[in-house]
């Protein structure tokens, strides 16, 4: 049909198409599956438990690292400290009239040396409460978007029960397991082609570290790709779908798959003989 002057005998026949093989590069490669995950993401607590007295900030609001985001209710650690401070300075006039008495011969050096260990231990009581003041502000670990809200003013915090997550979306990686087949073929450092099928992007990466452990359970180890997300198109928990070049040949003789047949014996190829 493409050919006109071609003339259809009666005997039956195949049109077949030839192909002239040359050597030439030959590459392969093999796809993954994996996830997206910001680099920076943590679910953020207090270092000690209260009462959350002030949220400072709401879902969305992008913060600095090092701003305050929530504060607990420390009004007992508050008067602990003022408490402390009338302490110290009774033990300040103990210690200072103590030294003078003995600059002049005058009662024992035992004296003085309790009285200067009882200012110092109450110098270091203070400083623990300030410290565990200082434990009721909760800051942000590094810069980021505030993604959500667990806690609310009025209710109770305590360490290890986040009061919000934070992620900083400038960086993302993609975490993914190989097949232990390909252990030879993956190194670090390596470039790879990185498709996020759900936000309609490809890019190119390097892998950033293989793991030298292969699970028992699935016989695969884990690879991580780290993507630039300097406009933010990327979120966690994403798909990435990772492709890895596991084979080259500088030469070699490469013919379309669909080309070759297979019988009891393997697999053949037809060729013309002139």
């Amino acid at each position: 049909a493409a050919d006109p002057s071609l003339v259809i005998k009666k005997e039956a026949g195949i049109l077949v198409e030839v192909k002239e093989i040359q050597p030439q590069t030959f590459e392969h490669y093999f796809l993954i599956n994996g996830g997206v995950e910001a680099v920076e993401q943590a679910s953020v607590s207090p270092e000690q438990g209260g009462q959350i007295k002030q949220v400072l900030v709401k879902e969305g609001d992008r913060v600095a690292a090092g701003a305050i985001l929530a504060k607990l209710n420390t009004s007992v650690i508050q008067r602990n400290i003022e408490e402390l401070d009338n302490q110290i300075t009774l033990a300040q006039t103990v210690y200072d009239r103590q030294a003078r008495l003995w600059e002049k011969k005058i009662g024992s050096e035992i004296q003085l040396l309790q009285a200067k260990n009882n200012l110092d231990a109450l110098v270091k009581k203070k400083e623990t409460a300030v410290a565990q003041m200082a434990m009721s502000t909760v800051k942000a670990p590094f810069g980021g978007i505030v993604d959500v809200l667990h806690q609310k003013e009025g209710e109770l915090a305590a360490p290890g029960m986040p009061i919000l997550t934070l992620v900083n979306m400038n960086e993302m990686k993609v975490k993914a397991d190989v097949s232990e087949n390909y252990v030879q073929s993956v190194k670090p450092n390596a470039e790879v082609d990185v498709d996020f099928p759900s936000f309609g992007i490809s890019t190119t990466a390097t892998i950033r570290s293989v793991s030298n452990i292969i699970n028992p359970l699935n016989r695969t180890f884990s690879i991580e790709v780290r993507i630039p997300n300097t406009n933010g198109s990327l979120k966690p928990n994403g798909i990435a779908t990772i492709k890895i070049k596991d084979f080259t040949a500088d030469s070699a003789l490469v013919v379309p798959a669909i080309s070759i047949s297979k019988d009891a014996k393997g697999d053949f190829l037809f060729v013309i003989n002139k």
